[in-house]
């Protein structure tokens, strides 16, 4: 009768199926290593290699890095921290209980000018080139209203403190140590005396845990171990530490006396 058979013809992407006769999509996934170290998502027609740092998610500057199987992570550009490095590192924004160490972004500290911490302040293993990094940041705090500890520090200079006026505003931290400093942190005096920090603390004390050279810059220690040290009227309080060829110079001011209390 002169008719022809109607013949179908599929775009790419997509194959004639013999049961129903009309085009269906062929999964552009099921190749062998189609994305390399990518997921392989299947589009109608079509597939995409899914990189997890393209687009950028990593906000203000960040750095996307990925691995094969891992999701992007994020390298925040300094001043900025979060997740997706969303949010900016101002001192309104530090938290409560700042710990700072050498896996901490002392960099993007260092570009703050904070007069005031509202909270508690931890330094915690710094060495002395950390500590030049963290200066432009430490040098600018002049009260802190929590507590201030000190631990595990190489040297640490304590003429440092000087510029803190007030350490301790929080009314709850009366009779205990406002600023505590513990774990072996080596003290150089320089001159400055404990005695000014404890003007310092509006509340509680000065107290100095389980050191073995206490007296570092000025003084050549024996094997003597004092279980317990009072200074100006038990506000600077010593425990655990070497303190025989220490004088009260490092700790108080002019005839304030010094005791020694037996072990607790």
């Amino acid at each position: 009768n002169g008719t022809t058979a109607a013949e179908c013809t599929c775009k790419s992407g997509f194959t004639l199926d013999a049961v129903s006769g009309s085009c269906v999509d062929i999964d552009g996934c099921l190749g062998v290593n189609i994305c390399s170290q990518w997921e392989c998502i299947n589009l109608p027609g079509d597939y995409s290699c899914q990189n997890p740092c393209y687009p950028n998610p990593c906000q203000q500057g960040g750095t996307c890095t990925t691995h094969p199987g891992d999701e992007a992570t994020c390298s925040c550009a300094a001043g900025t921290y979060g997740y997706r490095c969303s949010q900016r590192l101002t001192c309104s924004t530090l938290p409560l209980s700042l710990s700072i160490d050498p896996a901490s972004d002392l960099l993007a500290l260092a570009t703050l000018e904070c007069k005031e911490i509202m909270g508690s302040i931890h330094l915690e293993g710094l060495n002395a080139t950390e500590m030049r990094i963290l200066e432009p940041f430490w040098n600018k705090i002049r009260s802190i209203g929590g507590q201030l500890t000190i631990s595990g520090m190489d040297g640490f200079e304590l003429g440092s403190l000087a510029n803190l006026e007030a350490v301790g505003l929080d009314a709850a931290l009366t009779d205990q140590p406002t600023i505590l400093i513990r774990d072996n942190t080596n003290l150089n005096s320089s001159g400055f005396s404990l005695y000014q920090l404890v003007e310092a603390c509006i509340h509680g004390t000065v107290r100095i845990e389980d050191h073995h050279s206490l007296c570092l810059s000025e003084h050549h220690l024996t094997a003597l171990v004092r279980s317990l040290w009072w200074y100006n009227n038990s506000r600077i309080q010593v425990t655990h530490a070497l303190m025989e060829g220490c004088t009260c110079s490092l700790f108080a001011n002019g005839s304030d006396s010094c005791t020694t209390h037996p072990a607790e």
